[in-house]
Parts: structure tokens; C-alpha cells; sequence
């Protein structure tokens, strides 16, 4: 008998618990917090992003630069915001990685604090340097600074 009144209380609750649950988000702007100065790579895929954002959501998505301390300044604001969706950070892992390896104590745990919601890409970088540099690797160029201090 108490199995049977189980089965139907259970029951009860999951028939009214999306209604309990329904909200409608977002209901108010969005901040996107981007860790980098407004002109940089970091900057134009969050603008592109949060365009589309906003065209998708019916609410807009404001691009909001806080720069500074390679990006920890815009990963502290962002941990230590409201836990309700409506302060996101769009980030390299750069801040991340700042904050565990350079502060003490870190301004925030990068695993605890934050939640990753989407990859969006990856970029490489370069190393050029003059062709009559007599170098062909990374190798090269460090022994030729060693060798060559102050040039």
C-alpha cells in the first residue's frame, strides 16, 4: 500500500514539476564579458557571437570589454557574479591558467567557479622572423639570442 501511494505522489510531482520549473530565459539582457581589449581576435568572434545571440535569445547580448592582468580581471568578474546565466565569459583559457600558475591566492578556481557551455574555436599562432636570420626553429632563435644577447 505505502508502494502504491509512492507511485502516485511520484507520479503527481512529475506531472506538476515542469510547470514549477517553466521560466522564460532570458527575460532581461545578457552581459558577455570578453577578456581582451575591443579590436582584438577575442573581441570580434564575442561581438559576432553575441549578434547571433541575441537574434536567436529575443533579448540582447552586450558585449562588455574588462580588460586587464591577462584577462583575470573579466574571469574574477565573472566568478564572483550572480550564478544565473546572465553574465557569460568568452575567454581563451589565457586568465585561467594566469590565475592558477601567478596569483596566490587565485582570484577564483577556474574548475569550481565556472562552467563551460560551448567550445567556439581554436587559433594558432606564429613565429616569424627576419629570412636573412640565420634560424630555422624555435631551437635555432633561442641558442642565436643566447649567443647574441642585446641584438
Amino acid at each position: 500500500m505505502h508502494l502504491v501511494r509512492f507511485a502516485i505522489l511520484a507520479g503527481t510531482l512529475v506531472v506538476l514539476a515542469p510547470s514549477g520549473w517553466a521560466q522564460n530565459y532570458p527575460d532581461k539582457p545578457i552581459r558577455m564579458v570578453i577578456s581582451f581589449p575591443a579590436g582584438g581576435p577575442t573581441d570580434v568572434v564575442a561581438r559576432l557571437i553575441a549578434t547571433r545571440m541575441s537574434d536567436r535569445l529575443g533579448q540582447p547580448v552586450l558585449a562588455d570589454n574588462k580588460v586587464g592582468a591577462g584577462g583575470i580581471i573579466a574571469a574574477s568578474y565573472v566568478a564572483k557574479s550572480a550564478a544565473d546565466g546572465y553574465t557569460v565569459l568568452l575567454s581563451p583559457v589565457t586568465p585561467h591558467l594566469a590565475a592558477a600558475s601567478l596569483t596566490r591566492p587565485p582570484p577564483f578556481d577556474p574548475i569550481r567557479d565556472f562552467t563551460p557551455i560551448s567550445y567556439v574555436g581554436e587559433a594558432s599562432t606564429a613565429v616569424a622572423v627576419n629570412a636573412d636570420l640565420p634560424v630555422s626553429s624555435i631551437a635555432d632563435l633561442i641558442d642565436y639570442a643566447k649567443r647574441n644577447p642585446g641584438n
